[in-house]
């Protein structure tokens, strides 16, 4: 018995010894657990973060239209082989439509996307009743022009921040060469700055009149910058939404031969056709239509296209991504740039509505770094026309937005949502308008295919547009050439 109770008499007697062994067996048991604990977590995250990595693909053209990186080549073929290979899980086939805010316009107010992909259409026009309640002849500015105060009562069609009743703004009618060189005639011959005779010498103030304004936010427009005196250029008021290269005048934009600058209320009123108004309704349509279109982006899973991982093109501001998850149940979410958001006061879980017509025309496109910048018109009145109601789950910006030499719309009326939400009966046509032809040899030449601008259809499987992922995040992928 004592033999056995010696080990612990041992210990009695050198308490210290003891403590310290105590101490070591039990901070190498510590160690031991934490050691177990820390190798589950690890296990846990790296199972939970690989969940996130798969093998995604894409095709590219060897050869041809499309060769290299351009992402313009048509790659309907391989697709096809893709579709039916048994490693793959789901394809991204990533569609673009044309839809229009209901209720709502779109946060193109400074009119760079009008100039950028409808480069044929005006967007900025703002057509009201109002007041004048001021006039003269500025000087020592540029561009010359005679500035008129007005008072807005009644908006037919415009932006909010650019003509809201009730809102004093500034017209500025720009004079042209053959005003301003009788102005220099008449300084040399009496010695002093005298006005010119303009079409606008004939209004009163405290008198009504329909006036048409163009907020010209756009330098490559060839007009003045908007400035702090919230002044738009005055625009005639039977010009065309329709823009040609060589009309002449305002920034060589527009001006029809008879131009009519103003006509008084009263007289829109009792015959708007003796006016030389005709027409005017079908203009401040597609003004209305302009206004409130936005461009639809499908997709399958937003954070796995190629350009996307690759480039960083979106970086997400608040909410999320669209998800597989998303294009599976066919939730009718759409991810916003955040500069729409906050001009038009939205936010994550909002809702907006688009009209989207079951007709696509495809009016201008090109790709950069793996992203397409591609815009399709619906056509008005054609069917079947879709309504979607769409929650804003995620608000992005690009990476190239700070690229801009000033602050821009460009790029705001982008929006992406599952590819399984936008009808499957939407068909796609080739461009079809009235537009100058240097602007289609634009568009057809170097960086846009000639065959994907003008002979555009559903069998076209564009490079930048499709991608494909695998079903084992282990799984590589070849090349493939056709046999």
């Amino acid at each position: 018995m004592n033999r056995k109770n010696l080990f612990i008499k041992s210990m009695l007697r050198q308490r210290l010894r003891t403590a310290i062994l105590l101490l070591l067996v039990a901070a190498a048991a510590f160690a031991f657990v934490m050691r177990c604990v820390e190798y589950v977590a690890i296990t846990e995250k790296l199972d939970s973060i690989g969940g996130y990595y798969r093998s995604v693909g894409f095709l590219q053209c060897q050869g041809g239209v499309g060769v290299g990186s351009t992402g313009e080549g048509d790659v309907y073929t391989g697709a096809e082989v893709v579709r039916a290979s048994e490693r793959v899980a789901y394809e991204d086939r990533r569609r673009v439509a044309g839809g229009n805010l209901v209720g709502l316009s779109n946060s193109d107010i400074d009119g760079r996307d009008a100039n950028n992909v409808f480069w044929q259409y005006r967007f900025t026009d703002a057509l009201f009743y109002g007041e004048l309640i001021g006039k003269e002849r500025a000087w020592g500015v540029y561009p010359p022009h005679v500035r008129l105060e007005v008072r807005v009562d009644e908006v037919l069609v415009g932006y909010p921040e650019l003509a809201e009743e009730g809102q004093q703004l500034t017209l500025q009618y720009i004079l042209c060469e053959e005003e301003l060189a009788a102005e220099r005639e008449l300084y040399e011959e009496l010695g002093e700055a005298v006005p010119a005779e303009t079409p606008v010498d004939g209004m009163a103030t405290g008198r009504r009149y329909l006036f048409r304004g163009i907020y010209a936010g756009n330098e490559a427009m060839g007009l003045p910058q908007r400035g702090e005196d919230n002044a738009l250029v005055m625009a005639p008021l039977n010009s065309e939404v329709t823009l040609t290269v060589d009309t002449g005048g305002l920034g060589g934009r527009g001006i029809p031969e008879d131009p009519l600058w103003y006509v008084p209320a009263e007289e829109v009123a009792a015959d708007a056709a003796a006016t030389g108004l005709v027409g005017l309704g079908d203009n401040i349509a597609r003004l209305r239509h302009n206004q409130s279109i936005v461009y639809l982006n499908t997709t399958a899973d937003l954070g796995a296209i190629p350009w996307q991982m690759q480039f960083g093109h979106l970086i997400l501001d608040a909410g999320r991504w669209i998800t597989r998850e998303d294009e599976l149940g066919a939730n009718p979410v759409v991810v916003v740039h955040e500069k729409f958001a906050r001009i038009r006061g939205l936010e994550v879980g909002d809702r907006i509505s688009v009209n989207i017509p079951g007709e696509q025309h495809l009016v201008s496109g090109w790709v950069a770094n793996g992203y397409p910048h591609l815009a399709f018109e619906g056509s008005t009145g054609s069917e079947p026309c879709h309504e979607l109601e769409l929650e804003i789950v995620g608000l992005y910006h690009n990476n190239f937005d700070a690229q801009e030499a000033m602050p821009t719309t460009r790029y705001s009326l982008t929006m992406f949502m599952p590819d399984s939400v936008l009808p499957s009966d939407i068909e796609y046509f080739p461009f079809d308008g009235d537009i100058d032809e240097r602007y289609i040899e634009y568009m057809t030449s170097g960086v846009m295919t000639g065959r994907y601008f003008r002979e555009f259809d559903s069998s076209y499987v564009m490079e930048s547009m499709y991608s494909f992922v695998l079903n084992d995040p282990d799984d590589e992928y070849s090349s493939y050439r056709r046999p």
